[in-house]
């Protein structure tokens, strides 16, 4: 299950700089298009999400308790947990809270292909499918990537999407630019940024949504020149 890179980034430290800038509003990186997904690897993988999507109830953001409620969500906008303790879609517990201990995706013996996308990703501390229905978004906001331990230890993370169905009414905004992301493509999304999205289209919108702690294994396997095979 081959995946063909993008864009690569030789220097870990110009990477990491150019996050941090993005992330203060000084230009830098907002946003990469870094592997083209196997395509057919890829309409499997759809097929799957899309018959998960009906047997499984997801969260609600706009509910008030949910932990994406801040975005001030507008409209259909629902998120399924595929990466947790408890293998239900609508638990967000432990979406954000830095671990990977004691998480995983409960249901590879009926979805194989989103297992194994799942499993090509052993650093996710997250891995969530956002569903956004018509004239459905979230509002402008910002997230802090730069986690700090103590005054002197901070972790970064990275986010990542892969648009699973799309359209091209789709408006998503990094820092007042306008973001085009097509299905099938692994991005790096700079989450840092002042960012919003919304769906102008007639169909509903489902990413694929992930983060990583940016670890040697995160530069190497994402960002890395070196060859790499993700599904």
């Amino acid at each position: 299950m081959p995946a063909e890179p993008a864009v690569t980034f030789d220097d870990p430290q110009q990477l990491l700089r150019d996050i941090v800038r993005a992330c203060y509003h000084k230009g830098g990186l907002r946003t990469a298009r870094l592997f083209r997904v196997d395509p057919t690897f890829f309409s499997e993988l759809r097929r799957e999400i899309l018959a998960f999507v009906e047997a499984h109830k997801p969260s609600d953001v706009r509910g008030a308790e949910h932990v994406t409620n801040w975005t001030k969500p507008f409209g259909t906008v629902y998120q399924f947990s595929l990466l947790n303790r408890s293998g239900r879609a609508d638990d967000t517990s432990a979406d954000h809270d830095l671990s990977t201990q004691g998480k995983s995706f409960h249901h590879g013996a009926d979805y194989p292909r989103m297992a194994a996308f799942v499993a090509a990703f052993p650093h996710a501390i997250n891995m969530r499918l956002n569903a956004m229905g018509q004239k459905a978004g979230l509002s402008p906001h910002e997230e802090h990537p730069v986690r700090y331990v103590d005054r002197r230890k901070c972790w970064l993370t990275t986010r990542f999407h892969l648009p699973v169905v799309t359209n091209p009414a789709v408006e998503v905004l990094l820092d007042g630019d306008l973001c085009r992301m097509e299905e099938g493509s692994i991005f790096y999304f700079n989450n840092g940024c002042v960012h919003s999205a919304v769906n102008r289209g007639g169909e509903m919108r489902y990413h694929l949504v992930w983060d990583m702690l940016l670890r040697r294994e995160t530069y190497q396997l994402m960002f890395s020149p070196a060859p790499v095979e993700v599904p």
